[in-house]
This record gives structure tokens, sequence and C-alpha cells, in this order.
């Protein structure tokens, strides 16, 4: 539990400073710990059972990906968080800005090929 509350701070301060690739491997790190804890749910305690917090890491693992332009890996974080936090606007904020970047660099690869194909 200690671990993965670690783990996602240290992403989150990582976050914060523009590292955005080392935020997401210690994102990556607390989802790890976090599966761990969810897989023995009889050995720990009750207050290690509520301290599950995919979701919330899975989050912040979407917006190091939105900030790395990879806005697939984005959108596949993001749509976990969505089936309990639904009425959350930052959530359809941050999925929308992943589908519209998604969008922007289909484009820019077709015009590429375009300008390719030409000559």
């Amino acid at each position: 539990m200690l671990n993965t509350c670690i783990a996602n701070n240290m992403g989150v301060i990582h976050l914060r400073v523009r590292h955005y690739a080392i935020a997401a491997k210690f994102f990556q790190d607390a989802i790890t710990f976090d599966k761990r804890i969810a897989a023995n749910m009889r050995n720990v305690s009750l207050y290690q059972m509520s301290t599950a917090r995919t979701c919330e890491i899975l989050y912040n693992l979407g917006i190091a990906m939105l900030h790395l332009r990879r806005p697939k890996e984005a959108y596949n974080c993001f749509f976990v968080p969505l089936k309990s936090y639904h009425n959350n606007p930052r959530l359809w904020f941050r999925i929308s800005e992943a589908c519209i970047m998604d969008h922007e660099m289909v484009c820019a690869y077709i015009n590429i090929l375009k300008t390719i194909l030409r000559f």
C-alpha cells in the first residue's frame, strides 16, 4: 500500500516538473503495486483495501501520456476511471483532448504521405 502511494506521489511530482516519461514510469509502477494489493485482498487489512487507487493512478498516467503525445494510450487510461467518475467534466475534457490529438496526428500523417507520393 505504501509503495502505491509513494510511486503515485513521485509520479505527480515529476508530472509537475514536466518530466513526463519519468512520471509515466512511476504511475506504471504504482499500478503494478496496486494490482498486487488487489490480488491479495484476503491477506490485507480493511485500511489497505480502501487505499486501492487504480482509477486515480490511471487518470494521472493518462495525463502523462497526453503530454508525451501518445493519445491512444491516454484514451485507454481514461476509459477505466470513466466508469467511476462519469460525472467529472475534467475527465471528459481529457478524453476529448486525446481524441482530438489522435485525429490531428492521423491528419498530419496523411498529409506527409500525400506529399511523399506526389513526388
